[in-house]
């Protein structure tokens, strides 16, 4: 089926009818400027004919790439269905669910495999990302293995989802990671993640916060997710400049194309008052500070206590 509007071309328009003809799809600009031109084939010949421009180099469909682009925001303010995700390149879809239903489903659709992923699929994609691209080595914190010694709700927000710790001295000269070890210079940053599937204006101030309160003791704090919206991003921007909380989008097709969008305001020091509360409370951060200790003590680091490191 084609569609006609007349002879004038309403780039926002066809966006609009673009998206909605296939709800919840995400589309990059040259996804929708192709089903512009299969959906609109009259109006676009109409407009290749009258444009100014020598298409023997640049052809029409990357002229209706760049308008895509350019008309972005008052496309938003036109029509409140359309969302788009920040994403490289960004995403546009349409939806008339609300922001809370759209995170009800609790999985995220990957765009390469089709698969449904849980918040849990994606916490291998991270451990993949932080090794080969950040040299963290990072292990999961199953908070279902704390003790709850504090009743209902002690423990709530306590714990993050992974943490980490990179080796400083890894490019060092001998003499001076002992001379480091001899005097007890910091030879290790430690790191702390909470991941969410999505975030949109619906949840990303508590998935903020809650990340602000289970990583006060990392040099360190990242948020993590697989897919925001413009809108949750923009948000995301101005908490993380007064409470120095990093960002990462997390491509889970590829880890390796994962992005750090907002960069993380590093502590000096670790909080071991705060470390000693979580080891405490919970196996697996027991078990996370005791490969801190083995890593002082003997200044080597075995990738086998650390389960998100891919294996080879």
């Amino acid at each position: 089926m084609t569609y006609s509007s007349g002879n004038s071309f309403d780039i926002k328009r066809k966006i609009f009818e673009v998206l909605k003809s296939e709800p919840q799809k995400r589309m990059i600009a040259r996804d929708i400027a192709r089903r512009i031109e299969e959906m609109f084939p009259e109006d676009c010949e109409i407009k290749k004919r009258n444009a100014r421009v020598d298409f023997s180099n640049y052809t029409f469909q990357d002229q209706l790439v760049a308008e895509i682009g350019s008309c972005r925001k008052p496309l938003f303010r036109k029509y409140a269905n359309l969302q788009t995700i920040e994403t490289r390149p960004r995403q546009y879809f349409y939806s008339e669910e609300s922001e809370d239903a759209e995170l009800q489903s609790n999985t995220l659709v990957s765009a390469e495999t089709k698969k449904k992923l849980s918040e849990h699929d994606l916490y291998p994609y991270l451990g993949n990302y932080l090794w080969n691209s950040l040299d963290i080595y990072s292990m999961r914190i199953d908070e279902l293995r704390s003790r709850n010694s504090r009743g209902a709700g002690g423990n709530r927000w306590l714990f993050p989802d992974i943490v980490g710790m990179t080796d400083l001295t890894t490019s060092w000269e001998r003499i001076s990671v002992e001379a480091a070890k001899a005097s007890g210079v910091e030879r290790a940053s430690l790191f702390s993640f909470e991941v969410k599937l999505k975030l949109n204006r619906s949840n990303v101030r508590e998935a903020f916060f809650q990340t602000v309160s289970n990583s006060s003791w990392a040099n360190s704090s990242y948020l993590v997710a697989s897919e925001i919206t413009e809108d949750a991003m923009n948000e995301l921007r101005l908490l993380s400049g007064a409470h120095g909380i990093g960002f990462i989008l997390l491509n889970s097709d590829d880890p390796s194309e994962s992005q750090i969008l907002v960069p993380v305001k590093e502590r000096l020091q670790a909080d071991w008052n705060l470390l000693n509360r979580l080891a405490s409370e919970n196996s697996d951060a027991k078990k996370f500070v005791k490969s801190i200790r083995d890593f002082h003590l003997t200044g080597e680091t075995q990738k086998s206590n650390w389960d998100l490191v891919p294996k080879l």
